[in-house]
């Protein structure tokens, strides 16, 4: 009788480690997956944390504050810098104030904040003060570096108009035509044309009035028989007058003449 053959240990195991080595390798196709998309996730939530200024356009030639704000950290770290590359052009440059616990300096065409440290998730705002080229239609980059406590972010890539924006955009301003007048220079132009318009307003009542004074006084003249106009009427009064004394005179002569001498 025959007896069926062992098998051997290869044999016996092969089924269940060809299992198990399916299994790992699914499970690092899995975990690969998983770190992809995690990565994918934080890099889009550091990209789109964008450093946005506010205005983003500006009259060309005008002086203006433009704050920018930093709307993130470097992923989870805390924002201690910020520094930002001027555009050519710019001219008078200036920090007008800054947030507590910051200072802000200008050198070699770079404003630079230091200080914090800023929550990663927080947003913060720095502004400058600047007078801006008069190129109406131009837009003015300015690339920015985020320094946190663990690694850095860099604004730096161009934005150009009508093209899609870029994963790491820099901040930018864009030129707009006309010249800004301030508050404060509004407010000095709205007295004078006040002014102005009440200093007029006398000017023409006057002569309004005076016209009035002008045409009474003529219309009185037309009328008024003391005028000129009255003369004729004496002259011819002081004839009549001058005739009568004569018509008298004669007739009293003749009637002297007609009666007789008395006796």
């Amino acid at each position: 009788m025959s007896r069926s053959k062992p098998l051997c240990a290869a044999e016996a195991g092969a089924s269940p480690t060809r299992t198990s080595s399916q299994h790992w390798h699914a499970k690092k196709i899995f975990l690969g997956v998983t770190m992809a998309a995690a990565l994918t996730l934080a890099f889009a939530g550091t990209a789109s944390a964008h450093v946005e200024p506010s205005p983003s356009d500006v009259q060309a030639g005008s002086t203006q504050t433009v704050a920018f704000t930093v709307e993130h950290g470097c992923k989870e770290s805390p924002l201690v810098k910020l520094e930002m590359q001027l555009p050519a052009g710019l001219t008078g440059v200036s920090v007008p104030e800054t947030p507590q616990g910051w200072t802000g300096t200008v050198t070699d065409s770079v404003v630079t904040f230091q200080g914090g440290p800023q929550p990663a998730h927080e947003e913060i705002e720095f502004a400058i003060q600047a007078t801006f080229p008069d190129a109406a239609g131009t837009m003015l980059g300015f690339p920015t570096i985020e320094t946190c406590e663990q690694g850095t972010v860099e604004w730096i890539q161009p934005v150009v108009s009508g093209e899609e924006e870029p994963e790491f955009p820099a901040p930018t301003v864009t030129l707009t035509p006309g010249v800004a007048v301030t508050a404060a220079e509004g407010d000095a132009v709205a007295p004078e044309s006040s002014a102005a318009a009440e200093g007029a307003e006398p000017s023409v009542g006057k002569n309004e009035s005076d016209s009035e004074e002008a045409s009474t006084t003529k219309a009185a003249e037309t009328s008024d028989p003391s005028s000129t106009n009255f003369l004729p009427y004496a002259l011819i009064g002081l004839v009549g007058g001058a005739a009568l004394v004569i018509a008298v005179t004669m007739m009293r002569k003749r009637k002297a003449a007609d009666t007789p001498p008395a006796e």
